[in-house]
């Protein structure tokens, strides 16, 4: 079934949101990722309707944990199972989440989607953080998602334990003079004062925002201005100064250092000015 059609389907929706609703966390062991779903007493006949009513491939079923081992299963669960006591590994889970947020490894998300871009099936709205944590989070780790459009925003006692701060894409404009995101650059501004030693993520608009917010600029670029439907949608290769791959975190997660990075970009503004500090490290070559 091709992507968009799945995405519209009430069925997928369904089975999205009975999966993401369960508590989950996530393992990286010898280069995979595994999945820990608190599913509770879901219903697995219903679960497995769905599925087979929007034709993927998967089935559930329950498998006691002392039964895992006698299962036909692919090699890298296979070897988790033997290294890893699965019992003791989700009570080690259970602890971690009892402790306060003082005592936990917490990370803000915070979306920027006003509720004026939602449809019927808004593609992005749930699906989003539910990427980002599936893609990034980490065993031990606590996400906590909020959505400035929404007046969501962590409080000082989450800001207070926060490690990091993500904020994603958005279909609005950083720049753009609305109520929400006049209070998103203040809250920006009163965190980057109050929490400097806290790391922050911008992505697509998330660093069009950080920037605006702080010092820097953000604006139409000149082919929007020129023409408002104007949108890029493609992959680029980014020339990277060596000064990048210097950098700590690069050298703790990439092995081998590319000459060119390929980047997905969706996007119709840009960063004009950086704010002070900021250091540049790639560009772009246009032809």
């Amino acid at each position: 079934m091709p992507i968009p059609k799945l995405w519209a389907n009430e069925h997928y929706q369904a089975w999205l949101r009975t999966v993401t609703d369960c508590g989950c966390f996530h393992d990286d062991f010898q280069g995979h990722i595994f999945y820990f779903l608190d599913v509770g007493a879901l219903n697995i006949d219903d679960l497995n309707a769905n599925l087979l009513k929007i034709d993927l491939p998967l089935h559930f079923k329950w498998v006691k944990v002392e039964d895992l081992s006698q299962q036909q299963i692919s090699s890298p669960l296979e070897e988790f199972v033997k290294t890893v006591d699965i019992p003791t590994h989700l009570k080690e889970k259970q602890t971690y989440d009892s402790l306060p947020l003082s005592r936990q490894n917490i990370y803000v998300f915070l979306m920027c989607k006003p509720d004026s871009t939602q449809s019927e099936f808004d593609y992005f709205y749930d699906h989003l953080p539910a990427l980002y944590v599936g893609i990034f989070k980490r065993n031990l780790e606590t996400w906590l998602i909020y959505n400035s459009a929404k007046d969501e925003f962590p409080s000082d006692e989450v800001m207070k334990a926060a490690k990091g701060v993500i904020i994603p894409g958005s279909p609005s404009s950083a720049h753009k003079e609305e109520p929400w995101l006049l209070k998103t650059w203040e809250w920006l501004r009163t965190f980057d004062k109050e929490y400097p030693k806290t790391k922050f993520l911008g992505v697509c608009f998330g660093e069009q925002i950080i920037c605006h917010s702080i010092g820097g600029k953000s604006d139409h670029m000149q082919e929007r201005k020129d023409n408002p439907k104007f949108f890029i949608t493609k992959v680029e290769e980014v020339d990277v100064f060596p000064e990048f791959f210097d950098l700590k975190f690069m050298k703790k997660n990439v092995g081998i250092v590319p000459n060119k990075l390929r980047v997905v970009e969706a996007h119709g503004d840009e960063v004009s000015v950086l704010p002070p500090g900021f250091i540049h490290y790639g560009y772009i070559t246009i032809t």
